[in-house]
Protein backbone atom coordinates (compact mmCIF):
# COMPACT_ATOMS: atom_id res chain seq x y z
CA UNK A 1 0.00 0.00 0.00
CA UNK A 2 2.80 2.41 0.89
CA UNK A 3 4.61 1.61 -2.37
CA UNK A 4 1.48 2.43 -4.37
CA UNK A 5 1.09 5.76 -2.55
CA UNK A 6 4.74 6.60 -3.24
CA UNK A 7 4.33 5.67 -6.92
CA UNK A 8 1.22 7.85 -7.17
CA UNK A 9 3.03 10.81 -5.59
CA UNK A 10 5.93 10.32 -7.97
CA UNK A 11 3.59 10.17 -10.98
CA UNK A 12 1.84 13.35 -9.81
CA UNK A 13 5.20 15.12 -9.46
CA UNK A 14 6.33 14.02 -12.93
CA UNK A 15 3.03 15.13 -14.48
CA UNK A 16 3.29 18.53 -12.80
CA UNK A 17 6.91 18.95 -13.86
CA UNK A 18 6.14 18.07 -17.50
CA UNK A 19 3.18 20.47 -17.56
CA UNK A 20 5.40 23.27 -16.21
CA UNK A 21 8.11 22.39 -18.75
CA UNK A 22 5.62 22.70 -21.63
CA UNK A 23 3.95 25.84 -20.27
CA UNK A 24 7.18 27.83 -20.03
CA UNK A 25 7.24 31.08 -22.03
CA UNK A 26 10.75 30.34 -23.29
CA UNK A 27 12.30 27.55 -25.27
CA UNK A 28 14.00 24.81 -23.31
CA UNK A 29 16.54 22.38 -24.75
CA UNK A 30 18.09 19.73 -22.53
CA UNK A 31 21.30 18.08 -23.72
CA UNK A 32 23.33 15.33 -22.12
CA UNK A 33 27.09 15.54 -21.55
CA UNK A 34 27.71 14.33 -25.10
CA UNK A 35 25.65 17.13 -26.64
CA UNK A 36 22.77 14.83 -27.56
CA UNK A 37 19.21 16.07 -27.19
CA UNK A 38 17.45 14.58 -24.17
CA UNK A 39 14.28 16.69 -24.27
CA UNK A 40 12.85 19.99 -25.50
CA UNK A 41 9.60 21.86 -25.19
CA UNK A 42 7.20 22.99 -27.90
CA UNK A 43 8.06 26.67 -27.34
CA UNK A 44 11.64 25.98 -28.50
CA UNK A 45 10.37 24.70 -31.84
CA UNK A 46 8.09 27.73 -32.20
CA UNK A 47 10.74 30.33 -31.32
CA UNK A 48 13.37 28.91 -33.66
CA UNK A 49 10.89 27.74 -36.31
CA UNK A 50 12.36 24.29 -36.29
CA UNK A 51 10.60 20.97 -36.60
CA UNK A 52 10.47 18.55 -33.71
CA UNK A 53 11.75 15.90 -36.15
CA UNK A 54 15.00 17.87 -36.48
CA UNK A 55 15.50 17.74 -32.71
CA UNK A 56 14.54 14.08 -32.46
CA UNK A 57 17.72 13.31 -34.40
CA UNK A 58 19.40 13.89 -31.01
CA UNK A 59 22.29 16.08 -32.17
CA UNK A 60 22.58 19.27 -30.13
CA UNK A 61 25.51 20.44 -32.26
CA UNK A 62 23.33 20.48 -35.38
CA UNK A 63 20.73 22.52 -33.52
CA UNK A 64 23.41 24.94 -32.33
CA UNK A 65 24.70 25.37 -35.89
CA UNK A 66 21.13 26.00 -37.09
CA UNK A 67 20.58 28.63 -34.39
CA UNK A 68 23.93 30.36 -34.90
CA UNK A 69 23.10 30.94 -38.57
CA UNK A 70 20.08 32.99 -37.47
CA UNK A 71 21.84 35.26 -34.96
CA UNK A 72 23.31 38.72 -35.44
CA UNK A 73 26.25 37.85 -33.13
CA UNK A 74 26.71 34.10 -33.52
CA UNK A 75 30.26 34.01 -32.13
CA UNK A 76 29.22 35.51 -28.76
CA UNK A 77 26.43 32.97 -28.42
CA UNK A 78 28.69 30.09 -29.37
CA UNK A 79 31.30 31.09 -26.79
CA UNK A 80 28.67 31.33 -24.04
CA UNK A 81 27.15 28.01 -25.07
CA UNK A 82 30.53 26.26 -25.00
CA UNK A 83 31.18 27.65 -21.51
CA UNK A 84 27.90 26.14 -20.30
CA UNK A 85 28.83 22.74 -21.72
Amino acid sequence: MMLQTTAQKLQTSVTLLLATFEAADYGILILDRNGEVVNFNRKLTELWQISAAFLVEKDGNEFLAFVLNQLASPYACEVKTQIIF
